[in-house]
């Protein structure tokens, strides 16, 4: 049984991000813009519905089918951006020439095929457990309880998916879901990928959550000064809220960009030790295809 060598794949994955990030930038650029602009203009549209309401306790009319088409947009495009930085460390595919990445070939919707399955599990996971509360009257009887399950059920969660991270360059290789084939690689590996993923995406996380926290605090005075010193404190609100999450949208679609160029080649390195391939080698694509 393989294991991953824990701070040699940080090491590995942190160098990618410093010397390919010309080339992660050109590649992946595109498809991330399109999902931040998708996701502001639909946060935008629901606060300006609110506005037009003159309340914030609910949610605009028609905001459903806006989150749902963002997040519609948002699966295809980190799609591309995934497969196209998997497709570096995997078989040194750099897309020379390629500034407006649009792929959708079997990969990228093996990828979206199996964002689907994540977002139905959550969905009706959420549901099946908040209807459960609700009819039990656990949620106002047992808070605790409720909360211990719901805590509970997200360990196992988590379990999982650690357990599938292999999953993502499988699916770049085989260009299948192969469920089976992501297990047998991670069987006793759970805490080496867990610490794989968690440490070496900390410092990244660390400084968006210092950045934003503070970018937060510093809006929301100025929401309060605008909307105290406004004859329509609805829309000066509404106005403010839309500024903020402009903001946001950038400092995100910036984040996004090193999110994937750091946690990709976080989880193919890792699937590199496991097959035993060293970091610097290459798979042929056509072998691997052909054997799945």
């Amino acid at each position: 049984m393989r294991k991953v060598p824990v701070f040699e794949v940080i090491r590995f994955a942190w160098r990618f991000l410093f010397h390919e990030f010309g080339t992660i930038v050109r590649l992946i650029w595109f498809p991330l813009l399109i999902v931040a602009v998708v996701q502001y203009a639909a946060a935008y549209l629901n606060i300006e519905g609110q506005v037009e309401a003159g309340r914030f306790d609910r949610p605009a009319e028609g905001s459903f089918l806006r989150d749902l088409a963002s997040m519609a947009v948002s699966v295809v495009g980190y799609s591309m951006a995934l497969v196209a930085i998997h497709r570096i460390i995997l078989f040194d595919d750099r897309r020379p020439g390629t500034f407006l990445l649009f792929s959708f070939a079997r990969a990228e919707r093996v990828f979206m095929g199996f964002a689907l399955i994540i977002v139905l599990v959550v969905f009706v996971g959420s549901a099946i457990l908040g209807g459960f509360g609700v009819a039990t009257g656990m949620i106002a009887s047992a808070p605790g309880l409720f909360v211990a399950i719901a805590a509970l059920l997200v360990v196992v969660g988590v379990y999982f998916f650690t357990r599938l991270l292999p999953l993502y360059p499988v699916m770049v290789v085989e260009k299948r879901l192969n469920f089976r084939a992501a297990f047998a690689l991670s069987r006793g590996n759970f805490w080496r990928l867990f610490w794989v993923t968690g440490l070496g995406m900390l410092p990244v996380i660390v400084v968006w959550g210092v950045a934003a926290g503070i970018y937060a605090s510093v809006s929301v005075g100025g929401i309060k000064a605008l909307v105290q010193a406004s004859d329509n404190p609805v829309r000066a609100a509404g106005d403010a809220i839309q500024s903020y999450l402009l903001g946001m949208s950038i400092g995100g679609y910036i984040f996004s960009i090193i999110q994937v160029g750091l946690g990709v080649p976080l989880i193919c390195y890792s699937y590199k030790a496991l097959r035993n391939i060293g970091p610097f080698e290459y798979l042929d694509e056509r072998a691997n295809s052909a054997q799945a």
